[in-house]
């Protein structure tokens, strides 16, 4: 009797170890997770640049996405809930080419439309070939892009944003802006060494670069530019202050 407990002790430790083997196999990877690195954007410190991007996490969304002026792109995904005629919900991703393949449906065209835009024109689509479906569109996650930051700010380079971040979440991931503070206290041991005044060693070794919250401006791919005036941001709370990043966008 001892004997045959023992044996179903271990055939159920084989069991439940197999099981848990194949969960785990058999576990989707999680959207969340970055790919891996690709090469360097150039030589030398630009490596430290690459693997940011491709490590740097979301920020927190300072309020709901506006399906009103949102503008869709590459990389969005999108759930769309299918009823009547058909049921069905799915998880889709805006193509590099700008348009989504709904399964059933034709492909559509999405770049460039509002979330609002983008719903009325998948409805239709998918109505095309169920009258009487009804469909709900909701988005899932933002697209990631690249933008920069250069100028007189502790960690210029390239970074990762999205339609729901700001000017002012760009500058907070360079670090801060370089104050005239800032050269100030970074120098202190050698005007110290060398019995110099902070006058005196800029004399020396001239003008540090200085930056500014008020007057800096984001350049759009598009030509375009807004300006960026934290201070007055952070004192008013005018959006118009601290505009939204897009695809590419550099700010200085």
């Amino acid at each position: 009797m001892k004997r045959l407990i023992e044996s179903i002790a271990v055939v159920l430790v084989v069991v439940s170890a197999a099981v848990a083997q194949s969960g785990s196999s058999n576990e989707p990877p999680s959207l969340s997770t970055p790919p891996e690195a690709g090469g360097a954007y150039g030589a030398g410190g630009d490596k430290a640049i690459d693997a940011r991007f491709f490590t740097e996490r979301p920020m927190p969304l300072e309020q709901p996405v506006d399906p009103d002026t949102y503008v869709l792109g590459p990389g969005d995904e999108l759930g769309i809930a299918i009823r009547g005629g058909v049921d069905g919900f799915f998880r889709l991703r805006v193509n590099p080419d700008g348009t989504l393949i709904v399964p059933l449906s034709s492909p559509v065209t999405l770049e460039g439309m509002v979330l609002t835009e983008a719903r009325e024109t998948l409805t239709q689509s998918v109505q095309e070939s169920f009258p009487s479906a009804t469909v709900d569109v909701v988005l899932l996650e933002l697209r990631r892009f690249r933008v920069t930051i250069a100028g007189a700010i502790s960690s210029p380079g390239i970074y990762e944003g999205s339609r729901a971040d700001r000017a002012s979440n760009l500058v907070e991931r360079a670090g801060s802006v370089l104050t005239e503070q800032h050269w100030r206290r970074r120098n202190e041991a050698d005007m110290q060494t060398m019995e110099l005044s902070w006058a005196a060693f800029k004399t020396r070794y001239g003008e540090f670069p200085v930056g500014s919250q008020r007057r800096a401006v984001l350049h759009h791919k598009d030509g375009t530019s807004e300006r960026v005036d934290l201070l007055r941001y952070d004192r008013t709370g005018d959006e118009k202050y601290n505009p939204t990043l897009r695809d590419g966008d550099r700010l200085v």
